[in-house]
């Protein structure tokens, strides 16, 4: 397998060199540079075969808005490379797809994981049964997953409220709108009782 890692360059400081102090009044600033040169170390140069596992999905945010993220784990010590990703979430028993991404051009490191998003482009979380489908390819490799994931309405409503795209202001002319109704129906209603009474007086 392989081990990869970096070996950080920069310069080198005595530490009981006294540094100057700046003339005046004002700020000194000190620029250090630093530069990492990325290293492969391999131990053997047998072929080791990339595996990939789906290890679970679940309702999530990145940069504040709502995604359906799909845990992507290397278990092998090998580079997964040129990996494409393709995933589509549905409703459980639907065949219409809500959502779907996809990524080409990726790279994973040996024994790592990630989080695949499939974003919801703004939409709100809705509580429910969901199946995500995905596929991912590299090489002459590829593999398979359905998975099936729950959505519970609490988890739901904290995800809506964090999501910076989503509105969760109140809508004071819908308010407005619907009060409005309730009068109107009221005072209708209140007028038929009134004219069924005198109707009957008479």
């Amino acid at each position: 397998g392989f081990l990869a890692g970096g070996l950080r360059i920069a310069e080198y400081k005595d530490e009981n060199e006294e540094s100057e102090e700046p003339e005046g009044e004002g700020v000194a600033i000190k620029n250090e540079f630093a530069y990492v040169i990325g290293v492969v170390v391999s131990n053997s140069r047998d072929t080791v075969q990339p595996e990939l596992e789906l290890l679970d999905v679940f309702a999530d945010q990145l940069n504040y808005r709502n995604v359906i993220s799909a845990n992507l784990q290397n278990f092998t010590p090998t580079f997964v490379n040129r990996l494409e990703v393709e995933a589509t979430v549905q409703k459980v028993g639907e065949e219409e797809i809500l959502y779907q991404a996809s990524q080409e051009q990726m790279q994973m490191a040996p024994n790592s994981n990630f989080n695949f998003p499939v974003s919801l482009e703004g939409d709100r979380f809705s509580s429910g049964d969901y199946v995500l489908k995905m596929t991912a390819r590299s090489g002459k490799e590829e593999w398979e997953w359905e998975r099936k994931f729950t959505i519970d309405a609490d988890e739901a409503r904290a995800l809506n409220q964090a999501d910076v795209t989503i509105d969760t202001s109140i809508n004071w002319w819908m308010i407005g709108a619907i009060s409005l109704l309730i009068l109107l129906a009221a005072v209708i209603l209140y007028l038929l009782i009134k004219q069924k009474k005198q109707s009957k007086n008479q």
